[in-house]
């Protein structure tokens, strides 16, 4: 089911010239006595750490960091759980809110993960709005963080991110960006970048359509330097870089600091399938079945290795696909509860990422137990 998205207005969200300096706040500034608000621009945080969650100083923060030279930014905090006791906020089955939700229980369900995005992101604005804070002319960033809870399915933990740049399109955002680092956009999308967006679409397609494609926002690097560093030029996504955050300590307390970057990127490398797995072995389980315990491939092949693919056979001629196994870790294992007792089992393995399903391990067989 494909969803129709309405065009925002037509506003261009007013950016500080590159070089400049900010500052982002959130709630964890709600009692601080002092405010940076001697920057260029700022970001205040909508949210309290948690998608559905209120930053409830969210005005007198804004109000704050307005008396910057620029208009003040917004980010709001993503996520796409499943086990949270935030899930509640899950679609309902077998609903369209506004794709389909086939089984809100579901981690790997398409429809529920980019509708759970969608309402976090609408519930953000009108929370915003309730409090005065203007939605357009200025840019909303969505904040992408592996603190907070998501599922094991990179494809889906994306349609829900998806799902949040739609919702703010489609209620007249001005502009949204992605706020993250290398490491935490790769664990939780797989590695999206301008590279592998089409992958990911094939696999949504039928779900939904995306309005507002993640490859062509802005970028904003999350750091924890006292300089921005290199970051200018380390899009985690392919799209040009629009601010560098660092640490800078302002009267004895430290403070986000971001600096505009001017939208430098470097050219990125098409991913391939991934290498084989290292060291993969095969034991009879302590209790019961067989143990398979492997490492990762040496290459990942350019975008992130998610899944394993376990091929199994009783002869040593033949193994056919028998089960994935997802595993982001340097060190995997699995248990292979039906291998039957005192019989003889053959395995090869293959690990995955989005491009596809690289190469076969040699053969490892063990006895079950």
């Amino acid at each position: 089911m494909a969803v129709g998205i309405a065009s925002p207005a037509q506003a261009i969200a007013l950016t500080a010239p590159a070089g400049s300096v900010g500052y982002d706040i959130s709630y964890p500034q709600c009692t601080a006595t002092f405010l940076p608000t001697h920057g260029a621009f700022g970001v205040v945080g909508v949210n309290h750490g948690k998608a559905f969650a209120d930053n409830t100083c969210l005005k007198a923060q804004f109000d704050a960091m307005s008396a910057h030279n620029y208009p003040t930014g917004l980010y709001i905090n993503t996520g796409n759980p499943l086990a949270d006791p935030r899930a509640v906020h899950r679609p309902d089955s077998k609903a369209s809110q506004p794709a389909y939700c086939g089984d809100n229980t579901d981690d790997t369900d398409l429809g529920c993960s980019y509708d759970y995005g969608w309402q976090a992101a609408a519930d953000a604005v009108a929370f915003a709005t309730a409090q005065g804070v203007p939605i357009t002319t200025r840019t909303w960033w969505l904040d992408v963080e592996i603190a907070n809870s998501w599922s094991g399915d990179p494809v889906a933990n994306t349609a829900d991110l998806q799902g949040a740049a739609d919702a703010l399109h489609s209620l007249g955002v001005s502009e949204v960006g992605i706020y993250s680092s290398a490491k935490n956009w790769n664990e939780i999308t797989g590695g999206y970048t301008t590279l592998t967006a089409v992958a990911y679409r094939t696999a949504w397609h039928g779900t939904f359509t995306p309005a507002l494609p993640l490859e062509t926002l802005p970028v904003w690097v999350a750091g924890g330097n006292k300089a921005p560093g290199n970051s200018c030029a380390a899009s985690f996504t392919g799209a040009p870089v629009r601010l560098a955050q660092y640490l800078e300590t302002i009267n004895g307390t430290t403070y986000d600091a971001d600096q505009v970057c001017g939208g430098v990127t470097v050219a990125a490398v098409p991913p391939t399938k991934p290498g084989k797995p290292r060291k993969a072995e095969a034991h009879m389980a302590h209790s019961k079945g067989i143990k398979l315990k492997w490492e990762s491939p040496s290459s990942s092949g350019g975008a992130v290795v998610t899944k394993y693919q376990i091929y199994r056979g009783t002869a040593k001629s033949k193994q056919s696909s028998y089960k994935t196994v997802s595993c982001s870790s340097s060190s995997c294992s699995w248990t292979d509860p039906k291998a039957k007792h005192h019989k003889r089992y053959y395995y090869r393995l293959a690990a995955v990422n989005i491009v596809g399903t690289g190469s076969k391990t040699s053969r490892v067989d063990a006895i079950g137990r």
